[in-house]
């Protein structure tokens, strides 16, 4: 954790300051002598450049900031809202959103700290967590099942059909070009 938060500090140090970015990049610079060493400095001097002007460019432009801002939290309380419409779904009326949008938003925070395997499993196990010390097994279960279905399967089956739908918009757009070129070639050499 303590390596984690020094990680963060130099990040936003390098973002902000810029004695402090110049001192990074004459550090890197120094590592570029060594052969061992080049390619990779060479990296991440790109990857700390890049990291340094797109923060600057962020902060000249405080809307987008506001706007990045009011999207994830319009998304989040709109992920967080989906255990309510479940617990609702199975006629359980008990709970209020913001009670159900807190403990949804602490089995998040608590997935992040639990073992991941496949992108599943995690936030399965803090919801059942948190969830079943105020309502029954059954119904932690239940929710859980829509819950799962509202946040993976549904998205998962409405990107497909999307990606069919552009895929197959792409294919046809694609097939009409070829037959117009191949048609303009048949012109050109007096073929009808």
């Amino acid at each position: 954790m303590l390596i984690c938060i020094v990680i963060i500090i130099l990040l936003i140090l390098i973002c902000t300051r810029e004695n402090f970015y110049r001192f990074i990049c004459k550090g890197i610079c120094r590592l570029e002598s060594l052969s061992k060493w080049a390619d990779r400095a060479i990296q991440w001097k790109q990857q700390v450049d890049a990291l340094h002007m797109g923060a600057r460019d962020l902060l000249h432009t405080p809307n987008i900031i506001l706007v990045g801002v009011g999207i994830n939290a319009i998304k989040l309380m709109g992920l967080y809202s989906i255990p309510y419409l479940c617990i609702r779904a199975i006629g359980i009326d008990y709970f209020s959103l913001i009670q159900i949008q807190t403990l949804s938003a602490l089995a998040h925070v608590i997935s992040n700290a639990l073992p991941n395997i496949a992108g599943m499993g995690s936030v399965e196990a803090a919801f059942l967590l948190l969830f079943s010390c105020y309502m029954d097994a059954a119904d932690v279960s239940s929710v859980l099942v829509l819950y799962r279905l509202s946040t993976y399967f549904v998205p998962f089956l409405l990107s497909a059909f999307v990606t069919e739908k552009i895929g197959l918009r792409l294919y046809t757009r694609e097939r009409s070009n070829t037959s117009m070129h191949t048609s303009n070639q048949g012109e050109e050499h007096g073929i009808s």
